[in-house]
């Protein structure tokens, strides 16, 4: 039947002048019964299914946009909620019930077969999935508010798409949840730190309704292409000088032309990397490592990095929210903050993996000595190449010694592993040394971290400007590259 009605009305021109018929449906929504209208779509609804994309006004180039956006549209115009509540206001419990109201007088009419489709067959579907998230939040009553701000997107998303306008109406007198400040990128970290990812699963599920606002992305695994990243990656890669980057060394030393394998796992959808490198200066840490090799670092956005040994037997706290030089995972549109500084024509990489034209970005990070960051592109956009040193890439005559000043360091994509891919969030999972390590690996010296005090004269540490502020960290405070020093204000040694 659904389908019978779907193919009425998307295969043939629907009529300006139709009327809706409407039946009443006497609901149960905690103690008070509702009397509620389950009409036929109207012209206007049936418009907006059709339609392949979400209209400018409500687009948007993050998923804080896009939520603060789409709450917008919920309280004003055509898809507004007479009685709109901050989705904190509302219990998991009542979310529950109400979206089980909603579900009960929904449109199959109006049903898609894009991020917008129905994500429960039925209603004992969605009934069992409630009674699962109330056993999960009496054993771990820490993850319901990912699970309550989950319910309210879900809400939102059950209004704008799947409600016709006369059954909408007919909530006029019903406080209805609008979306929450936080999605998975806020709430991910946390959760896997705690092994929540069944819940992590769910909530970004439930967050479908960003993603197809959002205005440079595509369904799940498909994305709008190079430069920017998709929405998860993984790679292969060979770095090259120290890892990781804070351990030291000798700036006067030459790059040499072997280096070190990596393999990484970055989403940005849980914000959350894992970085595996095949030799790390480990004893330099003074964090209990008795030998130097492979190590992993992970990193979990709004959460503690952790950096630990092939073995897992022994893990030291890289970083932590609070910390200055807070270590975090790069942003998928990081590119738009470097500035083009034209195309390089006989580029070879010292790793074999690309040989030919590339496009070749910066950042001038120089204070009392030169500092640079760059990133490397082939003509499609696809990296090649992201360094840190006191050159930008090469010295004057081409090779990569720059002399003193900062270690040069840099890493070469094996462009042939470099996929876009939907990751199980578990492959983030905190090691068991790392839940009860005391060791901390901090990344120094924090003067390269910290703003001046505008009071202190005797503070060496050079002031950073709004628009440099605004140009070294994204809108989660995520950096701009691997690692804090994307966010410092360098000094030479």
């Amino acid at each position: 039947m659904a389908q019978a009605l779907w193919s009425e009305y998307f295969e043939r021109p629907v009529a300006r002048d139709r009327k809706p018929m409407t039946n009443f449906v006497k609901l149960f929504f905690g103690s008070v019964i509702m009397v509620v209208s389950v009409a036929l779509p109207s012209t206007e609804d049936l418009e907006r299914a059709a339609r392949v994309a979400p209209r400018d006004h409500i687009l948007g180039r993050s998923a804080k946009e896009i939520r603060s956006k789409i709450n917008t549209a919920l309280q004003r115009g055509p898809l507004r909620m007479q009685l709109a509540t901050p989705c904190d206001e509302f219990s998991l419990l009542k979310l529950g019930r109400l979206q089980q109201t909603l579900f009960s007088v929904r449109s199959p009419e109006l049903f898609t077969k894009d991020l917008r489709a129905p994500r429960h067959e039925s209603a004992e579907s969605l009934a069992a999935e409630l009674k699962e998230e109330e056993t999960i939040v009496q054993r771990h009553p820490g993850v319901e508010k990912a699970l309550r701000d989950g319910r309210c997107a879900e809400i939102a998303f059950y209004w704008a798409h799947h409600l016709s306008e006369e059954t909408r109406a007919s909530f006029a007198d019903t406080r209805l949840p609008l979306m929450s400040h936080r999605g998975s990128a806020e709430h991910g970290p946390q959760l896997i730190q705690g092994g929540h990812f069944d819940v992590v699963r769910r909530l970004t599920s439930q967050l479908t309704c960003v993603s197809g606002h959002d205005a440079f992305s595509e369904p799940r695994g498909e994305w709008e292409g190079f430069p920017a990243w998709p929405y998860e990656a993984t790679y292969s890669a060979t770095g090259y000088g120290q890892y990781p980057f804070w351990t030291g060394g000798d700036a006067t030393e030459k790059i040499g032309t072997s280096g070190a394998s990596i393999h990484t796992m970055w989403s940005a959808v849980v914000n959350a990397e894992k970085l595996t490198h095949a030799f790390c200066n480990l004893t330099f840490l003074d964090a209990g490592f008795d030998s130097n090799g492979p190590c992993t670092h992970l990193m979990l956005g709004t959460e503690s990095s952790y950096l630990y040994n092939q073995e897992e037997t022994n893990c030291c706290v890289s970083s932590t929210p609070q910390y200055v030089c807070n270590l975090a995972p790069i942003n998928r549109e990081f590119i738009k903050l470097f500035e083009y500084k034209g195309d390089i024509q006989d580029y070879v990489g010292e790793s074999g993996y690309y040989h030919g034209s590339v496009k070749h970005y910066s950042v001038d990070m120089t204070t009392d000595g030169p500092f640079y960051f760059w990133y490397v592109t082939d003509p499609n956009g696809q990296p090649i190449e992201q360094g840190e040193g006191p050159c930008d890439m090469y010295n004057p005559i081409g090779d990569r010694y720059c002399g003193d000043g900062p270690l040069t360091m840099f890493h070469q994509y094996d462009v042939s592993t470099f996929r876009s891919t939907t990751l199980n969030p578990s492959v983030f999972a905190v090691p068991e040394i790392c839940k009860s390590t005391t060791q901390t690996c901090y990344a120094v010296p924090t003067s390269l971290c910290e703003v001046d005090d505008e009071d202190d004269d005797d503070d060496e540490v050079v002031a950073l400007s709004k628009t440099n502020t605004e140009l070294e960290v994204d809108s989660r405070g995520n950096t701009l590259l691997d690692g804090a020093r994307a966010k410092f204000y360098r000094r030479s040694s």
